[in-house]
């Protein structure tokens, strides 16, 4: 019996055609996934190329908004736990140095673009005869004893309060939008706290003292350098005044 060929072929090319067409949708759907996942791996490893940067830079502030679950939120978070290293002193959890110099001449830069004013009093923090502890008692005494007074002093402060560890013995505590005479205050209510209150090293109760040295920012200062020298200057005051006081 002959059958006309269109009449047979009409289902095959039917199917063929159907068979190609969802193909090239299958390629299509494969292409736009493709693209839209190299998309967002591209920002976020534009994100993490951005902030090396800025850590190279310095600025080790920046947040990381990177948040995943594969090797790059890996990379992410170590990223992260890198920048809060840079930014702080190991054995007090404080910030370090850098982070309280860029931290106000930040805020000091900002207030100048935008017209306003900033008020900080700074207080420049040494142990007394801290040196007499590690020698005594070892270092991991000096240690601990270092991480008490940082703890004592950091519950005295307001939670605006800028607390940093400089290195050694030494601290600086950055009061914003705080009076001189408000600063002297807290100077001396951080002398006394410290000054009240006994340490325990190698089952021996040792006590230890504080000089402070108080001074604010003035008018037209573009960073926090002058305030932290004139700071240091009443502080060496104060120790040869003969310690465990507040100087100006």
């Amino acid at each position: 019996m002959a059958v006309p060929r269109s009449d047979f072929m009409q289902g095959v090319t039917a199917n063929v055609q159907r068979t190609v067409l969802i193909g090239l949708l299958a390629a299509l759907v494969a292409v736009a996934l493709g693209l839209s996942i190299l998309g967002w791996v591209g920002r976020d490893i534009r994100r993490l190329t951005q902030a090396a940067q800025d850590v190279g830079e310095g600025r080790l502030e920046v947040p990381l908004d990177v948040h995943r679950n594969d090797e790059i939120g890996v990379l992410a978070n170590t990223f992260r736990q890198m920048q809060h290293r840079l930014r702080t002193d190991v054995l007090t959890g404080l910030g370090n140095r850098d982070v309280i110099l860029r931290s106000i001449t930040g805020r000091i830069e900002n207030a100048r673009r935008t017209g306003d004013t900033v008020s900080f009093a700074v207080l420049f923090v040494d142990l007394n005869n801290f040196k007499l502890i590690n020698d005594r008692f070892g270092h991991a005494t000096g240690d601990v004893v270092l991480k008490e007074i940082a703890r004592l002093c950091r519950d005295e402060l307001r939670t605006v309060d800028i607390f940093a560890r400089m290195g050694g013995e030494e601290f600086v505590i950055v009061l914003p939008d705080c009076a001189l005479d408000e600063a002297i205050a807290i100077a001396e209510r951080l002398r006394e706290s410290v000054a009240s209150r006994p340490f325990t090293a190698k089952e021996q109760r040792v006590s230890m003292t504080v000089s402070i040295g108080v001074t604010r920012l003035l008018d037209g200062e573009t960073s926090i350098d002058g305030a932290l020298k004139r700071a240091d200057t009443a502080l060496y005051e104060a120790k040869e005044a003969g310690r465990n006081r507040v100087g100006l």
